[in-house]
C-alpha cells in the first residue's frame, strides 16, 4: 500500500509539472542539485580563481600542456577548506532567483497569451500560409521575449547575493552572510542600483540566445528535416532542440561572463578589486578587457581546462 501510495504521488508530480505548482517544485530541485556546479563555475569565470596549482600534462596528440583542476578536483578543494556548505554557498538566494523567475515568466505568457497556453509549439500544423506562420511565430516570440524579460529583471536583486556570496569563497570574506544583511550591505552601499548591477549584459545574453534559439528551431523544422521526421515530436524535441540550446549558450556565453564580473566589480570584495579584478567603468568596458585578453570564454569548460601550451621537450 505504501509502494502505491509513493508511486501514485510520483505520477501526480509528474502530471502537474506544466502547473506553477510543479514548475516551482521542479525549478527549486534543479537549482539545488546543480549548485555545486554553480559555485564551482562561478569561481571560475570571475576571476580566474585557480587555488590549486596546474599540473602538466598531455593532450589526446601528446602535446604539453599545464593542466588546470577539473571540476571534480576543485569541488574537493572547496570541501575541504569549508566542507560541503562551502558548495552550497548562495543556494537559498539563487534558489528565490529560479523560483521567481519561473513563476513570473508563467505568469506573464500567461497574461498575454490570446491562447491561454504557456507554450505555444513553434510550428503550427493547420492550414496556414507561410506568411501567417512567421507572423504567429514572430508573435509567439515577441510574447516570450517580454516573459523572459519580466522574469529576469525582476528575479535580478536574488541573483545577485547569490553570486556575491560565493564569490566570497576567494577573499574569505563574511559580508554577505545571510539575506536580510546582504540586502542591508547593498542597499546602504550602493541604492537601489546595486541590486541590478551586471543586468544589462544578462538581458542581452538571455533574450539573444532566446532568439538564436527559437529562430534555429523554426527553421529547422520547417525546412531542414523531412516531413515525416518533424512530425515525430520526440525526436524534434529532444535532439535538434537540445543541440541549438546547447549552440545558443555558447554563443551567448560572454554575456553571462560580463554580467557575473560585473556583479562583483568594486563592491568591496577581494574577487573583484584590484589586483584579482581591474574596476571597470561599466559592462562594455568589461567585455573589452576580456576580450583584448583573450577571456571572453574563461569558465566554459569544466573539465579539460589548460593554461597555455608548455615549450620544450
Amino acid at each position: 500500500m505504501a509502494a502505491a501510495n509513493e508511486n501514485q504521488g510520483l505520477e501526480d508530480f509528474l502530471e502537474n509539472e506544466g502547473t506553477p505548482a510543479g514548475a516551482l517544485v521542479l525549478t527549486a530541485l534543479m537549482t539545488t542539485a546543480t549548485q555545486p556546479l554553480t559555485c564551482v563555475r562561478l569561481l571560475m569565470q570571475v576571476v580566474g580563481h585557480e587555488p590549486i596549482p596546474p599540473a602538466p600534462s598531455r593532450t589526446f596528440l601528446g602535446t604539453k600542456v599545464l593542466r588546470l583542476p577539473s571540476f571534480f578536483q576543485y569541488a574537493n578543494h572547496i570541501k575541504k577548506l569549508d566542507g560541503w556548505s562551502g558548495l552550497y554557498r548562495g543556494l537559498l538566494p539563487r534558489v528565490y532567483s529560479s523560483m521567481i523567475g519561473t513563476l513570473v515568466n508563467h505568469t506573464v505568457l500567461q497574461a498575454i497569451s490570446t491562447k491561454g497556453n504557456t507554450l505555444v509549439p513553434i510550428v503550427n500544423r493547420e492550414n496556414k500560409t507561410k506568411q501567417e506562420e512567421l507572423k504567429e511565430f514572430a508573435q509567439e516570440t515577441c510574447m516570450q521575449v517580454v516573459a523572459k524579460s519580466s522574469a529576469l529583471i525582476i528575479s535580478h536583486p536574488f541573483y545577485v547575493i547569490s553570486v556575491r556570496m560565493m564569490v566570497q569563497f576567494v577573499g574569505k570574506e563574511t559580508i554577505y552572510s545571510g539575506l536580510r544583511t546582504s540586502i542591508r550591505e547593498i542597499y546602504n552601499n550602493e541604492g537601489i542600483a546595486g541590486f541590478f548591477s551586471g543586468i544589462i549584459p544578462r538581458l542581452i545574453g538571455e533574450i539573444l540566445s532566446l532568439l538564436l534559439f527559437r529562430g534555429a528551431c523554426f527553421l529547422v523544422s520547417k525546412y531542414a528535416i523531412d516531413s515525416e521526421i518533424s512530425s515525430d515530436l520526440t525526436w524534434n524535441n529532444h535532439i535538434s532542440n537540445n543541440i541549438v540550446r546547447y549552440v545558443a549558450g555558447v554563443v551567448t556565453y560572454p554575456f553571462t561572463l560580463v554580467s557575473n564580473m560585473m556583479i562583483v566589480n568594486h563592491v568591496g570584495l577581494a574577487a573583484g578589486e584590484l589586483p584579482a579584478m581591474p574596476v571597470f567603468s561599466g559592462w562594455t568596458d568589461c567585455f573589452k578587457h576580456l576580450r583584448k585578453t583573450g577571456n571572453l570564454w574563461r569558465g566554459s569548460s569544466m573539465f579539460r581546462r589548460t593554461v597555455r601550451q608548455v615549450k620544450g621537450n
